[in-house]
C-alpha cells in the first residue's frame, strides 16, 4: 500500500487507497476488485510507455561511462598537478550525471515493474426519516443565523448606505423632474 486515506461527509464513508503490485498480477487483481465491487461508478485504465525515456537514459548512461573511462585513462598521463586537477573535475561531474542517470533508469525499471492503483470505494449514506420537530427547529435555528448574518452585513456596510441615502436625496432635491402628462 502507498497510501490510504478515509473521510465522512454527509454520512457517506469513503475511502481511498494507492497500491503498487507487481506488473504480473495488476490485472488479476482488478478483476479481483471487479468481482467484489457492488457497484462501480466509473472505472480509468491507463497506462504510460516509458519504453522511450529508458531507451534514451540507458544510450546516455552508457555514453557517460565511455567518457568517464577516457578520462581516467587521460588521467593515467597527466604529468602536472594542474591537469590532474582539471581532469578529476571532470571525472567528478561526469561520475555525478551517471549516478543522476543510474537513478533514472532504475525510476524507470521500477514503473515497469510495478502498477499503480489507486481505488476509491464508499459507502452510501443511510437516510434516516427526520422528525417533522426536528426539521422545525432547525429551519428556525437557520432563518434566525441569516438574519444575524444580514444585520451583520448592515453594520458593516453603514458608511455606504449613508453616503447612497444622502447622494440620492440631494439628487432628487436638486433636479427637477418634470413629469408630462
Amino acid at each position: 500500500m502507498s497510501s490510504e486515506s478515509q473521510n465522512s461527509y454527509g454520512g457517506e464513508d469513503r475511502s481511498r487507497l494507492v497500491v503498487r503490485l507487481p506488473s504480473a498480477v495488476v490485472d488479476d487483481f482488478v478483476l479481483k476488485i471487479d468481482s467484489l465491487a457492488t457497484k462501480i461508478e466509473s472505472k480509468d485504465i491507463s497506462m504510460t510507455d516509458v519504453t522511450e525515456d529508458f531507451i534514451d537514459v540507458e544510450s546516455s548512461l552508457v555514453t557517460k561511462k565511455k567518457l568517464e573511462a577516457r578520462y581516467q585513462e587521460i588521467l593515467k598521463q597527466a604529468k602536472t598537478v594542474t591537469e590532474i586537477m582539471e581532469i578529476e573535475v571532470r571525472i567528478g561531474t561526469v561520475h555525478a550525471e551517471i549516478e543522476s542517470l543510474e537513478g533514472r533508469l532504475n525510476y524507470l525499471t521500477n514503473q515497469t515493474s510495478f502498477g499503480t492503483l489507486t481505488l476509491v470505494f464508499h459507502e452510501p449514506a443511510t437516510s434516516t426519516p427526520v422528525a417533522l420537530g426536528h426539521e422545525l427547529v432547525a429551519a428556525f435555528r437557520n432563518g434566525w443565523s441569516g438574519t444575524l448574518q444580514f444585520l451583520v452585513l448592515l453594520a458593516t456596510i453603514w458608511p455606504v448606505l449613508i453616503v447612497a441615502g444622502i447622494t440620492t436625496f440631494l439628487y432628487f432635491r436638486f433636479t427637477r423632474v418634470k413629469v408630462s402628462n
